[in-house]
């Protein structure tokens, strides 16, 4: 039988999961962790798991799943983080989910087109010189990236972006890196040097392979100094990782809205965090204290 101790480290062990994080949550409900932790399941599921996407056909495949292991329409909600009474049975006389549905929990919401003087510009697509790397995506279809302020705040504080280990071609369109490196190329396989500006991939363990990278490579000195742009998961292991190096943090007012060509804007329903890693406290400060609160180590 599992205590509360085995339920907290198993909670605590997951970090952010990818592809097929509803099975994991399912299964700590039907074992009863959440209730062990004092936690309802969805409250279970937002406190261990971070910024989850669901394209609209797996929910509906994780619905059919669920149904037919016998879980209530509740229960099917609470996993998924929808509202129950969109849920209805592969039997229904109506879809689960349609276009009124909510989405899960820690999805980006849209919230606008992408127009008007403070919509961010969206790049048309170039041929780019940059060596590819791992695109800063999580689970799901979706890709959303960082708004051009907090970039050129980031490269005002370094005098530059020298490497951009989570990307791709249209997002350094606004980051400007020296280099780059894709999903493709695998940024975990190639060196980093100089400064470095990382909105990692959300999915796990990249997420905490990608923060362990960062750390070990401002300790050896490749990295001279990092601005990391993440969740404000402080529970987590590599939340706790960034956190051991970082010289400063910013706590933005509000969540960032992160923008996607031709979706508009974007905002994910758990706040962010910037960190920084190096010697130029007083600029990070400058820079970033317009977009919240700035403290220091």
């Amino acid at each position: 039988m599992l205590t509360n101790d085995d339920a907290r480290e198993y909670s605590e062990s997951l970090g952010q999961i990818g592809e097929g994080w509803w099975r994991q949550i399912a299964w700590a409900h039907r074992q009863g962790i959440p209730a062990l932790l004092g936690m309802s399941t969805r409250e279970w599921a937002e406190k261990y798991h971070g910024y989850l996407r669901m394209p609209i056909d797996d929910r509906r495949n994780a619905i059919s799943e669920l149904a037919e292991e016998g879980m209530s329409t509740r229960e099917i909600g609470d996993i998924l983080g929808i509202n129950h009474s969109t849920v209805v049975r592969p039997s229904g006389s109506r879809e689960a989910i349609g276009a009124n549905a909510p989405e899960p929990y820690n999805s980006p919401e849209p919230e606008s087109e992408a127009t008007g003087t403070n919509a961010p510009e969206t790049p048309k697509p170039e041929a780019s010189n940059a060596t590819g790397a791992h695109v800063a995506h999580n689970s799901g279809d979706f890709e959303w990236y960082t708004p051009r302020e907090y970039i050129e705040a980031a490269a005002a504080v370094m005098g530059g972006i020298d490497l951009d280990p989570a990307s791709n071609a249209l997002a350094n369109q606004v980051v400007g890196a020296t280099r780059f490196y894709t999903e493709e190329d695998d940024g975990l396989a190639h060196p980093w040097r100089g400064r470095v500006w990382l909105n990692p991939p959300y999915a796990y363990p990249l997420i905490e392979q990608f923060c362990v990278r960062l750390i070990q490579s401002l300790a050896g000195g490749e990295v001279a100094e990092a601005i990391v742009l993440a969740n404000n998961a402080t529970e987590t292991v590599w939340f706790q990782t960034l956190a051991s190096a970082a010289s400063a943090f910013c706590f933005p007012r509000g969540r960032i809205k992160f923008w996607h060509p031709g979706k508009g804007l974007a905002t994910p329903l758990q706040g962010q965090i910037i960190i920084y890693s190096g010697n130029r406290v007083a600029e990070f400060r400058n820079e970033f204290s317009k977009f919240g609160v700035v403290s220091h180590l």
